[in-house]
C-alpha cells in the first residue's frame, strides 16, 4: 500500500469539507447538538424550580405566620374621637363603667370597688374571694345609687354610630348575674346596646371563668381577659370585622386587646379613655364612710363632704 503523505491528506480533507457544505461532523454552531441551547434549557428548568419553591416556601410563611395589619394605642378625652377611625365594617367596642357610664356618687364607684377589692385582698382573701365578697358589698349600691354618663354627649355618640349601622359592643369586665341591672343603668342614660348588637342570640364563652354575651354586651367578668374574651368571641360567631375600635378607661384591657390583635390581621385603634380621671382623682374614703350611714339614700359627695 503505498502512503499518502501529510499534504496530501489535508488537501482531501478540505475537498471533503468543500463538497458537504463546508460542514464537518455536528459542531455547537451548526446543528446537532447545540450544547448551549441545552445547557440554557437546563438553568432555565432549576430556574423554574427555585422560583417554584420559594413560591411556596412564602405561602407557608403567611399562613403559619400571618401579616399583621397593625395596632395603635391612644389617649382621648372625647369619645368622638372613635367616629372618626370608623369605616365600613368596623367594630367598635365600648368598656362601660367610668367610660360610658359613672356612679354619681363615690360610693359604689368603679374607684371605690378597686379599693374595696384591693383591701379584702390585702386582708389575705385571694383575688376570687375578693373578688365575690365585694360584689356582695357592691350590688345592693347599684340599686340604691344614682348613674350618670361619663361624657354628657356620650350616648349620643353611641346612637350615632348604631343609626350609621356600625357594630357596636359593650365589653366589660360586669359578671353576667348583674346583666339586668345592667341594661337598666345604660337605659337610664339613654343606652341601648340591642341597636346595632353584632349578634342577637346569647352565648357562652368558657375561658378562666365563663363570659356571657346578651344584648349587645359581652360580660367577661373580673377574672378574664378583655382580649381573649373577644377574640373568643368573634371565633364562635365567626365575625370577621374590618377593623376594631375600643376604648376603656383602663389602660391595661386597652393593652389586652393590642397583645391579643397587634400581630394578626385584623387592624385595631384602643383609645385609653381619660373622661372620668378627674373624678376618680377626688375619690375620698371618708365621704364613702359617710354615704355608708345613709346607705338607704346615698348622699351626693358634695353633701357627705359637708357632714365629714
Amino acid at each position: 500500500m503505498r502512503l499518502q503523505s501529510p499534504s496530501t491528506i489535508t488537501a482531501a480533507s478540505r475537498e471533503f469539507q468543500t463538497r458537504a457544505g463546508g460542514r464537518s461532523s455536528p459542531s455547537r454552531e451548526n446543528g446537532g447538538f447545540d450544547m448551549r441551547r441545552v445547557d440554557e434549557r437546563q438553568h432555565g428548568r432549576m430556574y423554574d424550580r427555585i422560583r417554584y419553591a420559594v413560591v411556596i416556601l412564602l405561602l407557608l410563611f403567611i399562613l403559619v405566620f400571618p401579616v399583621s395589619a397593625g395596632a395603635e394605642v391612644r389617649e382621648t378625652t372625647d369619645l368622638k374621637s372613635l367616629e372618626k377611625e370608623v369605616t365600613a365594617g368596623t367594630l367598635v367596642c365600648f368598656d362601660l363603667d367610668n367610660t360610658l357610664i359613672r356612679a354619681e356618687q363615690m360610693l359604689g364607684s368603679d374607684q371605690w370597688w378597686d379599693d374595696v377589692v384591693y383591701e379584702l385582698a390585702a386582708s389575705g382573701l385571694s383575688g376570687r374571694e375578693a373578688t365575690i365578697k365585694a360584689y356582695r358589698i357592691w350590688l345592693p349600691l347599684q340599686t340604691a345609687g344614682r348613674f350618670i354618663p361619663v361624657q354628657p354627649d356620650g350616648p349620643a355618640v353611641v346612637r350615632g354610630l348604631q343609626e350609621r349601622g356600625v357594630k357596636v359592643l359593650g365589653l366589660t369586665a360586669r359578671p353576667s348575674m348583674i346583666a339586668s341591672l345592667t341594661y337598666k343603668q345604660l337605659a337610664s342614660i339613654g343606652i341601648d346596646l340591642r341597636r346595632g348588637e353584632p349578634r342577637s342570640e346569647p352565648l357562652n364563652l368558657t375561658l378562666k371563668n365563663t363570659a356571657r354575651y346578651e344584648n349587645g354586651i359581652l360580660f367577661v367578668g373580673e377574672q378574664n381577659s378583655k382580649g381573649e374574651a373577644l377574640k373568643g368571641f368573634l371565633a364562635a360567631t365567626g365575625m370577621k370585622p374590618a377593623k376594631i375600635v375600643f376604648a376603656d378607661d383602663k389602660k391595661k384591657h386597652v393593652d389586652e386587646l393590642e397583645r391579643v390583635f397587634g400581630s394578626g390581621p385584623i387592624p385595631y385603634i384602643g383609645f385609653r379613655y381619660g373622661g372620668a380621671d378627674e373624678w376618680v382623682k377626688r375619690y375620698d374614703r371618708g365621704i364613702v364612710e359617710i354615704q355608708k350611714k345613709y346607705l338607704g339614700r346615698i348622699l351626693p359627695d358634695d353633701v357627705a363632704a359637708r357632714l365629714k
